[in-house]
């Protein structure tokens, strides 16, 4: 729920979201490895599943959301951004790296 309201409408995504940068990456970093983890695996299926509607939320995603301290790098965190990049569509792959 959190994710799919990060991303809002997509028709008015600037002013359409319901969880901003912000809040998502700060229970993103209060949360645990598997919150982590099952946040990327459903942003990675949606992605795959309905391109048109999540493949451009995917590097957004990456570059203002997803928490960069330190304490979050795990191996399940670092797995999870790997099957990430080979669940995402071939045109997203070398961003996504």
């Amino acid at each position: 729920m959190l994710l799919a309201g990060w991303r809002g409408n997509a028709r008015n995504a600037s002013t359409g979201r319901a969880v901003s940068h912000a809040e998502l990456r700060e229970v993103l970093a209060l949360g645990d490895d598997e919150l982590r983890r099952q946040t990327l695996l459903q942003l990675g299926q949606w992605a795959k599943d309905h391109p048109g509607d999540w493949q451009n939320s995917v590097i957004p995603f990456l570059q203002n959301v997803w928490p960069l301290q330190r304490v979050i790098r795990s191996a399940a965190s670092t797995s999870a951004l790997i099957r990430l990049a080979f669940e995402v569509p071939e045109t997203l792959f070398d961003r996504v790296v």
